[in-house]
């Protein structure tokens, strides 16, 4: 007597729910893309912060042939355009933090981080944007936020 097997074969899909990015990025983004300009954005990004509010994170793909002293102006100067923006802007209230990163492309046509500048609102609201140096800028985000520079823009 001869028996037949059966092997039945059960294919589990798996769902996943890409769920839409908080009105909070989506807002900044647009903000953001107005700013620096569509071919340039990279990424923008929202991050629910412990104590409330949201920090964003914004890349973008730097100018080519940045040096030292030019990265420094051109860094703080996208961030007081990109700060001023999302900070008048009324559905941006919740942001708690504005971090602006450039991204270059190095000899080896390789992605790198050029600098990374980081403040936080609290300070931001205080800054008369039609006076702030770029100097300044950069001295808040040393005392109060994050400032670092890739070792070939220091």
């Amino acid at each position: 007597m001869k028996y037949k097997v059966f092997v039945t074969t059960f294919l589990l899909a798996t769902c996943v729910v890409c769920a839409e990015p908080p009105p909070i990025q989506q807002a900044a983004s647009n903000l953001a893309v107005n700013v620096i300009g569509k071919k340039n954005m990279r990424k923008v990004s929202a991050v629910e912060q412990v104590g409330g509010g949201y920090a964003v994170t914004v890349e973008y793909t730097a100018g080519m042939g940045w040096n030292a002293r030019s990265t420094r102006r051109a860094l703080t100067y996208e961030f007081k355009r990109v700060a001023k923006a999302i900070l008048a802007d009324p559905a941006c209230r919740q942001i708690c933090e504005i971090t602006l990163v450039p991204i270059a492309k190095s000899t080896k046509n390789e992605d790198f981080t050029m600098a990374r500048m980081m403040i936080p609102r609290k300070d931001l609201d205080r800054i008369d944007w039609a006076a702030v140096l770029p100097e300044r800028l950069e001295a808040l985000a040393k005392s109060k936020g994050e400032l670092w520079y890739h070792p070939a823009a220091r």
